[in-house]
């Protein structure tokens, strides 16, 4: 993805400049209920090596990665609410 930015210059002048964007980096954020705290991991599998968000997801990491998440479709229990999402990168190999 491309995203375009347009800068007004002192003398009149625009400039436009682009940034390459990569999606390709999945990110799961977690979000406690009662505390409010919020975690975020780079996979399912690092989630629940984290023993605070695995005892209250309540259930196995082979029964979570069949709930299929998403953008769309957060997993929730009555602990914690489980969003996956991409996070936005810099190209910097351009």
């Amino acid at each position: 993805m491309i995203q375009l930015f347009l800068i007004y210059c002192r003398n009149g002048l625009y400039l436009f400049y682009s940034i390459m964007l990569k999606h390709d980096r999945t990110i799961i954020h977690v979000e406690v209920k009662d505390t409010r705290e919020h975690f975020y991991f780079g996979s399912a599998a690092a989630m629940f090596e984290d023993s605070r968000v695995r005892d209250l997801l309540k259930i196995k990491y082979q029964t979570f990665r069949t709930k299929r998440i998403s953008e769309e479709r957060p997993y929730e229990n009555e602990s914690v609410i489980v969003r996956k999402g991409n996070l936005n990168t810099i190209n910097h190999s351009a």
